[in-house]
């Protein structure tokens, strides 16, 4: 439910048996998601394959940009909004979103945010590869990448690239040109 008052609501006039807010809050929690923390969100992609089942495992990689205002930010101890691909501390211009969908299933879920600055296609490689092999080892097999425009990766005049994840598994990728 997105709207707490309606869920207020709904528990307070016994329409449901609902459990309380705070107890929502501590199940929540123990998911440990955080998108600053690689080891955090990893335990969470493999909470959800442990409890997909094996079709939903067989998942779609989908590749975005996302623009964003360059700022760094200071909160709590730690820089947001740096880029990561690059060596110097510079605020970023876009952060690479990785969304994975299952093939089979109605599963959804953000595999991976990176925050960039100047985004070529080495660089995209490389980020594909990294979440491609976190994917692998949270348990979900990358059956298909698609990214619109994919002229970074494959290069011009070139529809399709190969992708090696490992040393057994590549994964083709298809050109898809959307005018929008």
């Amino acid at each position: 439910m997105a709207s707490p008052s309606c869920y207020k609501t709904l528990r307070t006039n016994h329409f449901l048996t609902l459990p309380h807010e705070s107890r929502l809050c501590q199940l929540t929690r123990s998911f440990g998601v955080s998108v600053d923390d690689a080891q955090k969100n990893k335990h969470f992609l493999k909470l959800k394959c442990n409890t997909s089942e094996e079709r939903e495992k067989y998942v779609v990689l989908q590749i975005d940009e996302i623009y964003v205002k360059e700022k760094i930010d200071y909160k709590n101890g730690k820089i947001y909004g740096y880029a990561e691909n690059i060596p110097e501390v510079e605020a970023a211009k876009t952060v690479a979103a990785f969304l994975i969908s299952s093939a089979f299933g109605k599963f959804k879920e953000i595999a991976a945010l990176r925050p960039v600055k100047d985004l070529k296609g080495e660089t995209l490689k490389v980020l594909v590869e990294e979440v491609c092999s976190l994917l692998r080892e949270c348990g979900f097999k990358v059956v298909v990448i698609i990214k619109r425009l994919f002229k970074l990766l494959c290069g011009p005049g070139k529809g399709y690239t190969a992708v090696k994840i490992s040393e057994t598994v590549t994964v083709f990728v298809l050109l898809i040109a959307c005018i929008c």
